[in-house]
Parts: C-alpha cells; structure tokens; sequence
C-alpha cells in the first residue's frame, strides 16, 4: 500500500504581513502628527501670551532730527509684537488683527495709510512694527511732540490673533522730540532721564549727550 501525506499551510505571506505593518505604521504617524499640531495650536494660538515686552528704550540716530531707534526686551510671544505709537493728541488704538498690517516705519500723516486713530485734527496713531526683533527704526516724527509707546505680545495669525495687553516696566513710555530754540535748555518737570543729540553746522561737529 502506498501512503501519500500531503500538508498545506494558509496564512499572509511575507509581503502581505509587511504591507500591513507599513499601513499601520503610515496610520499611526498621521494620527500622532495631527494630535502634536492640535496641541501646539491650543497652547500656543489658543491663549495669550503671559509675559509682556518691557523696558522700551529710546535713542536718536544719528544726523536724522526726524527719526528715532525704538528696543526693548521681548516677552514669551511665539508668533511676535506689534509696536503701536500715538502722538499726544492721538487716542490709545489697543492692537487687533487688523493692525497687524503695518504699512511702515515712518509715522504716517494725519489721516493718511496706517493712521489708526482716524479722527482727524492731528490726531495719529500707527503700528509700526509687527515681527519677532527687539528694535525698529521710525521715521517722518515732528519736533516738539509728545509720543507714547506700547509694546504687545501676541500669539496665533490674523484672524485668530491673541494678544497681551497688560502693562510691563517701561512699557508703554513716553517721549518729546524738541527743538532747541536757544543755547540753554531747561529739562522739563517730571522728566527724570535726557538724551539730547546735538548738529554741527556746515563744518561738521556735533554729538550726543546723556545725563539727568
């Protein structure tokens, strides 16, 4: 008698159990990338930050009597900071999304591109700086006049855009530009800190001063 013994395995093969697993793996990644960004976006776009930007600072430039160099130190903003400006007579505008938009560095005219206050009579106020630095440079300031400063922190993009409005130290400040209209120039009361830059005449000179 002849016995024939014959014995079949059925199961995925190699190839079908390795395509599985990749499957899986691609399933899981997604899955994992997803859940990091929601995260990211409610820690970081779904609240304001909790730390201000501080200790604005103010220093002319040199040979411009229209301009001056705005640093201060950053707070913990991730997306960045507006700075917003107002003249003594222009009304404190608190910063939006649609103040994100900063048209540029110099302070606008009255009622001109990026004048935020709009009420006309010399009144302005303008952002002038919206990214993640410590320093801008503004143009186009009149003699004489009275500005105060204001840094925000703000997390998230336009439109969906938190930011921090509380005070800091030395944020908001306030500065006069002045025209010496003498050779002696008395501080003003209630000013504790002067820094006072000097042009010399067609010969050249001048320079700059710092004291109380």
């Amino acid at each position: 008698m002849k016995v024939s013994t014959q014995c079949k395995v059925k199961g995925p093969t190699n190839a079908k159990v390795a395509t599985g697993i990749d499957s899986r793996i691609r399933q899981i990644a997604v899955l994992t990338s997803f859940l990091v960004s929601a995260l990211y976006s409610s820690i970081t776009f779904g609240q304001a930050p909790t730390t201000q930007a501080n200790n604005i600072s103010v220093t002319p430039i040199s040979n411009s009597k229209t301009s001056m160099r705005i640093t201060w130190v950053n707070g913990n903003g991730v997306a960045g900071r507006v700075v917003i400006i107002n003249n003594s007579t222009g009304s404190y505008v608190p910063p939006n999304s649609s103040t994100q938009a900063v048209v540029g560095t110099a302070f606008p005219s009255d009622g001109g591109a990026g004048d935020l206050d709009g009420a006309g009579g010399g009144k302005i106020a303008a952002a002038v700086y919206n990214n993640t630095g410590t320093t801008v440079d503004i143009t186009n300031l009149a003699a004489n006049t009275e500005y105060t400063i204001r840094v925000y922190e703000y997390n998230g993009t336009a439109g969906t855009t938190e930011y921090l409005y509380s005070t800091a130290p030395g944020n908001p400040t306030v500065v006069r530009y002045y025209t010496a209209a003498s050779t002696t120039w008395t501080k003003p009361t209630g000013v504790s800190f002067v820094t006072a830059q000097v042009w010399g005449g067609g010969a050249g000179g001048g320079g700059s001063d710092t004291g109380n």
